[in-house]
This record gives C-alpha cells, structure tokens and sequence, in this order.
C-alpha cells in the first residue's frame, strides 16, 4: 500500500523550528540568570580599556571579530577582564555598567539588550518558518493520507525529471513534475525529491498521483512504484 513520504525539505522545518525554540529558550535562561544575579550583585561603572579586532575566516566569508577588554574599581582593588560582548560605537574610554559579586568581586555580570534581540529576532524567524511549515507539512499529510486510504487518485502520462530545490552535500536533488488536464486547465504535480542518481521512473511509465479534485493543492506524486 502506498504510504506518504515527506520531502526532504520537511527534516529542514524540523531544523529551523529546533533552532528557533533553542535561541528562545537560551534567550529566557540568559535573562533569568542575570536578574537573578543582579539580586545581590553590586552595579559598577566599568571602562573599556581596548577594543582588539581580528578577522575570522567561515568558508568562503571573512568577518571581523572584536574582544572588548574593561577596567574596575571594587573595594580599593583593580580588577582587569573582557566584556563579552560588543556593541557598534564602543569606544576606549567609555564606560559601561556591570554588576559585581560582592563576595567575589573579580565575578561579574554584564547585559546587553542587543543580545537579547538579536536571540529573539533569529528564534522567532527560525522557529516562525520552521513552525509554519511544518503545520503545513503535518495537514498536508492528514490530508493525502486520507486520498491514499480512499484511492482518490488519477494517472498522468505525461512527465519530465527536473532539478528540485533541495542540495545535500552539494548535490541538487531532482523530483518528478507531472502534469494532468482535468478538461480545464492543466495541473501541475511536483514529487518529492530523490537523488539525481536514483531515478524512480522510466520512460513511457505513467505517474500516479493522488489529489483532491476540489483543492489541487493537496496532493501527492506516487514515485515508489
């Protein structure tokens, strides 16, 4: 019996959904922290002392790292470390405010809120997309199932194999585009994709496809044949 088999782009949904929930989860769990050390911390002026640039290579893209090094008084003593973060327009000379452990004053804790944004921009587009599309993966598959279970298909003898949207290691997979005149227009089924080494079909085969006749959209190319 056919089943229905999720493209390979619904494992990417999964990833984005996955990343988008970790960047909201890491962005609550960092803030919880700080407030919760800001508690019995102590607010300090500290002031940066050097800001050192250096340039990292990712691949192909090259970008520019910075480590911003601090100064601060607590107790009569000096204390020297890094930030942690930077912020465009920090410049030496400039203070910014830390919170210190009274009890071990060389332990402190700083809050950028461009941090926090920048979490929560990137997990709201991640898991916004990722969710999106995977609800849709999921109705999807509620739906042709349910054409599966009622043979709710027709044959479509004309096809070709054409490039798809989805790279594996570098490989642009293809699927099979079929298409069907319902004494309208012509219909237009794209499969799911498959290696472009592992041709499903051959020629003069023809492709059967599961659709709803009232929503087109909702259908399904049997390729495992």
């Amino acid at each position: 019996m056919t089943k229905y088999k999720s493209d390979a782009a619904a494992f990417l949904w999964i990833i984005f959904f996955a990343i988008g929930v970790i960047m909201l989860g890491a962005m609550v769990f960092m803030k919880a922290d700080f407030e919760k050390f800001k508690k019995t911390a102590v607010p300090t002026a500290a002031t940066i002392t050097d800001i050192e640039r250096y340039r990292t290579h990712h691949g192909r893209s090259n970008s520019t790292d910075h480590t911003v090094y601090i100064e601060y008084e607590y107790g009569g003593r000096i204390y020297d470390d890094t930030l942690g973060y930077y912020v465009a327009g920090m410049h030496e000379g400039d203070t910014v405010q830390i919170y210190v452990d009274p009890q071990h004053p060389g332990n402190f804790k700083s809050e950028s809120k461009i941090v926090y944004i920048i979490f929560l921009v990137f997990g709201l587009v991640f898991g916004g997309v990722g969710g999106v599309c995977l609800v849709g993966d999921i109705r999807k598959r509620i739906k042709v199932s349910d054409l599966i279970a009622r043979d709710c298909y027709v044959w479509c003898d004309r096809w070709e194999e054409i490039p798809g949207n989805v790279r594996v290691n570098n490989v642009r997979y293809h699927c099979i585009r079929a298409y069907y005149d319902n004494g309208y227009k012509t219909l237009q089924f794209d499969s799911r994709s498959f290696h472009p080494n592992k041709t499903p079909l051959v020629p003069g085969q023809n492709v059967r496809v599961f659709v709803d006749q009232s929503d087109p959209t909702m259908y399904y190319v049997d390729i495992d044949v």
